[in-house]
């Protein structure tokens, strides 16, 4: 894989559609490397916060037909608003995507990044390669709607569960009792690394892909959450011996591996930072 001469690197502009938890750092870190950083937010509140972090901001509403062209005139874009789907539902979602669509059809040079998830996956007691996806899924559906705009330049993330930054699973279960998932293996990966893989990807020009992005080790819950209530403040959970197995998957990430060859921050959830 070759790498794009970092003359280059520096001329390059990045589009980031949703500075928020993820896109926000992810954004400052390109400005640090003196790429030039579109950013978007909804909020009109927002936007002198990104000017003045560095990052060029536009107000770009999906659900209410915002847009400005000058957002999408870029090299690369990173796709990662975060889907609700649990609260605006599938068909809002792929929407929006298609909304998104239609704006990067203008562009006929530009690459995207897609952050997807694992939970594309159906849950069925094995491990998931990337060729595993439920087709039904409401993300699956996106990231064929991506591929389909923009073809070979598109690149797929599909991201285990995001911590750090006050995101800490122990939080999410302080003090719960009677818990039966406690043997089934955890599918998470630490903020910093996938900030870094993006930026791997971008460098390396690593496009046409669908890539699972999780940490190399799946220890088991009751391990991850007992580890981690050690050593914050959140009760410790307990846990019982289900009466049957409680259905798990395992993310593959070893298509990642092979490809870019990137070495996790944190390849354990056991020490995570929190």
């Amino acid at each position: 894989m070759q790498n794009i001469q970092e003359n280059n690197l520096k001329e390059i502009s990045v589009s980031i559609l949703g500075c928020g938890w993820l896109g926000l750092p992810l954004a400052v870190s390109f400005v640090q490397k003196k790429w030039n950083v579109l950013g978007s937010t909804t909020s009109k509140e927002k936007i002198e916060k990104l000017k003045e972090k560095g990052i060029k901001a536009f107000l770009i509403d999906l659900d209410n037909d915002i847009f400005q062209s000058q957002f999408f005139k870029t090299d690369y874009m990173i796709v990662c608003f975060p889907p609700r789907l649990k609260k605006n539902g599938d068909s809002s979602f792929l929407e929006q995507i298609e909304k998104v669509c239609s704006q990067l059809s203008v562009n006929k040079n530009i690459k995207v990044i897609f952050t997807s998830s694992t939970s594309v996956y159906p849950t069925e007691n094995r491990s998931m390669k990337e060729t595993d996806a439920d087709s039904s899924h409401a993300l699956y559906k996106a990231e064929q709607m991506l591929a389909k705009s923009v073809n070979e330049r598109l690149t797929v993330l599909r991201l285990s569960g995001l911590m750090g930054y006050g995101r800490i699973p122990c939080k999410y279960f302080s003090g719960k009792k009677k818990l039966t998932n406690g043997e089934t293996p955890v599918n998470y990966v630490f903020r910093d690394d996938v900030i870094n893989v993006i930026e791997a990807v971008i460098e390396a020009d690593l496009f046409n892909q669908t890539l699972n992005v999780t940490a190399a080790k799946h220890p088991n819950r009751k391990e991850v959450l007992e580890n981690c209530s050690e050593r914050t403040e959140y009760i410790k959970p307990e846990f019982i011996q289900p009466d049957q197995v409680v259905p798990f998957k395992i993310i593959d990430g070893e298509k990642l591996n092979g490809l870019l060859n990137y070495k996790f921050k944190y390849p354990n959830p056991i020490n995570f930072p929190y």
